[in-house]
């Protein structure tokens, strides 16, 4: 959710449609835990948190055997197009380093 959404993004998590089974959470002004939790509520059981995103609150979050979670990942260099661009040369690094 952003401070200065787009004309017509969702703006509540209560928008979100139901058939949403997962998220990628990148916030860094609020915890993320927060987040999650409001999107358990909706039934949503999937989050990826974004790389360097993770708080106290997440890694707990973590332990719950109905939350399925990532961290400490850029979702962006999975799931960014496989052209040149800044996601690409991301993950050739983290290829070189052996951390993809």
């Amino acid at each position: 959710m952003s401070d200065d959404p787009e004309k017509g993004s969702v703006s509540q998590f209560s928008d979100l449609s139901p058939e949403i089974d997962c998220a990628v959470i990148g916030l860094t002004k609020k915890d993320p835990a927060h987040a999650v939790e409001e999107l358990k509520t909706i039934g949503i059981k999937n989050f990826w948190i974004h790389w360097r995103t993770e708080t106290d609150g997440t890694k707990k979050m973590s332990q719950d055997a109905v939350v399925h979670y990532i961290a400490s990942r850029c979702p962006m260099m999975y799931l960014a197009d496989k052209g040149f661009n800044m996601h690409s040369i991301h993950r050739a690094v983290a290829k070189i380093l052996g951390k993809y």
